[in-house]
């Protein structure tokens, strides 16, 4: 069994790599072992797998007609498989299915049988899978030539693969992305920035990967405040102790977190993001440290935890006064021990991870308010290191500007090599109340509209009329998101999963928007 295991890996990892000749002997090898050990159901998903393969190199048969091949499709009619006693196994068939259905012209109906799928991933818990099955179903639309559904659905794949912090997932989603037409990846830029409300990130999504990772290699500015900050950040690097990140949002924590990773003895090992925030109260534990198949309902596959993958690097604990007190007591046992145990071990393992927290609130008042563990913040503040907001950072919110156009392939596509001394002088007059993150936005909608060599002063305020102070009868962000959900919701009749589609967004990222209006509104 252990080695048609390893011939499983060994034929999947071939299979990513598109080595579909060897991949296919590899895992009809692993298929036949596991049929003589009579572990019919990896059998079966090795079969599946196969399957699989055969569908992107092209090997099905393409000659049968559309009634035939909804022979090979048996839904139901609300329009899932009937189930079967594993899940994994159903929503692999499903996605399967819906493969074969694209490479058979279907694409009405395989995006019907891919919804299906996903909704049985969703059910239970299955994110890994989830993520892997909408970026394959992804390339494949994209070898398909099918550009608009091969976007769509990696779309789908990032806002999975970012909410539960798979680092690796992410990075191929937004190289698959990346390989597509820049037209179309401004409009997934402004997707994503949209869908990143409350949600982790870096400091902007440039209309690129190549904007990304620019944005991430520099911490831009040099008045005293950023100079002071980075004085502090480097002195931290040397040393493994914790360190909390305090400053409002859109200031850059993850990036600096980033920097210090990057200049510490850990930075050939991994980087990783967690958005205490954005994961549902009931899976927190899971996320962070793993559980074992059977450890609950719906735990159908082992999961490493964020700490564990992140073992001898360095995890990044964004919004950590977000963290529900039942899961704080169990971090704080983690930083005290330096060991972690997953849901359904008995017992527990050592690792080696060093901690960044970051918080866009007052620490100490979250601590008044009963919101954070005062035993854990001082756990957590060791290094405190204060980010301050873009007003106070003097002339680095020109030179943050240059180096966001700069990063943007469209502004090297339409020729902006600056900003007019008139529209620098705009920048630096504004408030700028969400930092950096809102400064990136507004450059990105600056360069879309500018029409000569450099940006205007119109094209800045064109990008941000909307929260001009000058029109009392412009609604704030919060509330026309509010109320779009809202309106949202009630067209799909209060059905989450139907709504949380039609807003692009995963459907966990709604229900904690749909708790927080609930508290904070009319609603």
């Amino acid at each position: 069994s252990n080695i048609a295991h390893i011939y499983k890996n060994i034929g999947n990892c071939l299979f990513m790599l598109g080595n579909f000749d060897e991949a296919e002997k590899i895992l009809t090898e692993s298929s036949q072992r596991f049929l003589a050990v009579n572990d019919i159901l990896n059998y079966e998903l090795v079969n599946l797998d196969i399957a699989l393969l055969k569908t992107f190199s092209g090997n099905i048969d393409s000659s049968k007609s559309q009634t035939e091949v909804e022979k090979l499709i048996p839904l139901s009619q609300s329009g899932q498989k009937k189930s079967s006693e594993n899940p994994l196994k159903d929503a692999r068939s499903l996605f399967i299915e819906a493969c074969i259905a694209l490479c058979r012209g279907l694409e009405k109906r395989a995006e019907e049988i891919m919804t299906s799928a996903m909704a049985i991933t969703e059910q239970y818990s299955m994110y890994n899978e989830e993520a892997e099955m909408l970026l394959l179903f992804g390339k494949l639309s994209a070898l398909r030539n099918i550009t608009s559904t091969s976007i769509k659905w990696l779309r789908q794949a990032l806002r999975v693969a970012e909410t539960y912090s798979l680092g690796i997932m992410v990075k191929n989603i937004i190289k698959m992305l990346d390989s597509l037409s820049e037209d179309n990846l401004i409009d997934y830029s402004f997707e994503k920035e949209a869908s990143k409300i409350e949600r982790k990130e870096i400091v902007i999504d440039a209309a690129s990967a190549q904007a990304i990772a620019s944005a991430t290699e520099n911490i831009i500015g040099s008045s005293e405040a950023i100079k002071r900050v980075l004085q502090e950040a480097k002195q931290a690097a040397e040393t493994d102790a914790t360190i909390l990140c305090v400053g409002p949002t859109g200031t850059g924590k993850e990036l600096l977190a980033r920097a210090i990773h990057r200049w510490s003895r850990r930075a050939g090992k991994k980087f990783i993001a967690v958005n205490c925030g954005a994961i549902p109260k009931e899976l927190v534990e899971s996320a962070l440290f793993g559980h074992m198949r059977g450890a609950f309902s719906g735990a159908v596959t082992d999961q490493i935890g964020s700490i564990e993958a992140a073992n001898g690097g360095t995890i990044f604990l964004d919004e950590i006064t977000e963290l529900p007190l039942a899961s704080q007591v169990k971090l704080l046992r983690f930083l005290e021990y330096k060991e972690i145990q997953p849901l359904g071990v008995a017992e527990a393992r050592k690792v080696d991870v060093r901690v960044i927290a970051s918080t866009n609130r007052d620490p100490e008042k979250s601590v008044a308010d009963g919101d954070l563990r005062e035993d854990l913040y001082y756990r957590l503040s060791v290094i405190p290191i204060y980010l301050p907001p873009l007003s106070e950072r003097g002339n680095d919110v020109i030179e943050i500007a240059r180096h966001f156009i700069a990063s943007m392939p469209l502004a090297r596509k339409k020729g902006i090599t600056g900003i007019e001394p008139s529209a620098e002088k705009w920048l630096k007059s504004q408030p700028w109340p969400g930092n950096i993150r809102e400064l990136g936005n507004v450059i990105l909608r600056a360069v879309v509209f500018a029409n000569g060599p450099k940006i205007t002063i119109e094209n800045l305020e064109c990008s941000r009329k909307t929260s001009s102070g000058n029109n009392k009868n412009v609604e704030k962000l919060d509330d026309l998101i509010t109320n779009h959900i809202m309106n949202v919701l009630k067209m799909c009749n209060g059905n989450q999963i139907k709504a949380a589609k039609i807003l692009g967004i995963h459907r966990n990222t709604l229900r904690n928007k749909i708790s927080k209006i609930m508290q904070n509104s009319k609603y």
